[in-house]
Parts: C-alpha cells; sequence; structure tokens
C-alpha cells in the first residue's frame, strides 16, 4: 500500500489527457490513470487535476503553483516543457528557471515530486529537415535540464525519450503530439513502476 493522502497533478495537456479515443481504451490521459490505481490500493486517496493544454511553463507557474500548494498534496507530479520548446520563443534559461521555481516550492510541502522528459514526438520527422533537426536539439537540452533539476530536488523522473523510440504508431494521436489513450495506458504503467521502484512502494 502506498502512502499518498492527496495526489496533485500541474501542468499542461499531457497531465489533461489531451488525446486521440481508442476503441475499447477508457479515455483517461496518464494522470488520471495514475490516481485512478493509487486509490484502488488506498480508496480515500483526494485527487486534484489542475492542467490545462496549450500552457508553457511560465503559464503553469503562474496559474497553477499557487492553488497546488495551497492544497498541501503530499504527491504532486509536474510535467511542462513541450509548449515551451515546440513553440517559436524557446527559451532554456527562463523554462529552467520556472521549473526550478516550482520544483522549489513543492519540496517545502515534504511531498513526492514526479516528473518527466519530454518524449520524441513523431511529428518531428514529419517536418522539413531543419526544423525537426533543430527541435529534436531543444528537446535534449529541455530533456538535460528536466533530469538535472530532478536529481537537485529529489524528483522521481520518468525519461520519456528512451520509450517513444519504442513507441509504435498505434500509441500517437494523429498530431504527432499527443499519446492517443492506448499511449498514455503504456506510459502510466512506466510511471507506476518507475514509482514503486524509486518510492518502495506498491501500487
Amino acid at each position: 500500500m502506498h502512502p499518498w493522502k492527496h495526489y496533485v497533478a500541474i501542468g499542461d495537456s499531457f497531465t489533461a489527457g489531451l488525446g486521440d479515443a481508442v476503441e475499447g481504451i477508457e479515455p483517461l490521459g496518464t494522470a488520471d490513470r495514475l490516481a485512478a490505481a493509487l486509490r484502488r490500493s488506498r480508496p480515500g486517496l483526494r485527487y486534484t487535476n489542475l492542467a490545462q493544454p496549450g500552457l508553457t511553463s511560465a503559464e503553469i507557474r503562474a496559474g497553477q503553483l499557487e492553488l497546488a500548494l495551497s492544497l498541501a498534496p503530499d504527491l504532486v507530479s509536474v510535467v511542462a516543457g513541450a509548449n515551451d520548446i515546440l513553440g517559436r520563443a524557446w527559451d532554456p534559461e527562463r523554462f529552467e528557471a520556472d521549473l526550478r521555481r516550482m520544483f522549489e516550492a513543492l519540496v517545502r510541502l515534504d511531498a513526492t515530486l514526479v516528473t518527466a522528459t519530454l518524449p520524441n514526438f513523431p511529428l518531428l520527422a514529419t517536418l522539413p529537415g531543419s526544423i525537426g533537426v533543430r527541435l529534436h536539439r531543444h528537446i535534449l537540452k529541455g530533456n538535460a535540464i528536466i533530469q538535472r533539476l530532478a536529481s537537485d530536488f529529489g524528483a522521481i523522473c520518468l525519461d520519456l525519450m528512451p520509450l517513444s523510440t519504442l513507441f509504435d504508431p498505434a500509441l500517437w494521436s494523429a498530431d504527432g503530439i499527443h499519446p492517443n489513450a492506448r499511449g498514455y495506458l503504456e506510459i502510466t504503467s512506466r510511471m507506476i513502476q518507475r514509482l514503486e521502484c524509486q518510492a518502495g512502494v506498491s501500487i
């Protein structure tokens, strides 16, 4: 049994669960699926998903962090960066500063902090060579920032880059950016494995 009583998720469309439906699979994102799994072993778990699609890390910090802190969770997930990197004004220093401020504030709650790197979006393979290469380079830099901050603050980090190389098209939405329902199911399975391993719990 895990120890958590209130799970709060903040982030963008990945945490909100935006993606294509798949016949026979419940249309839930990773955070919703993780909460459902946590409730199976602790039915009284509270769960709050504050995520909104389309937000940058700065917008997540400005619009979701204070509310997340006020809820005093003991488990919190922060997944951000796709909209920063895929946008036209990728600023790695600003991204790192915003993510650091969120991590710093949340670890003061003595909560278990969970995050994830960005995947190798299938969309990149459809873009003109120079654009795809540039965005891939930005993803690698962004992931290095996420992993460094996760290490600095003791966060549990699921690395989606190597996992995404194993994903087949059946796990992605038509936009080439979001997992579909089957993809979120796969990611949740990996997230649970990482939580059980690093936090030493059973989910």
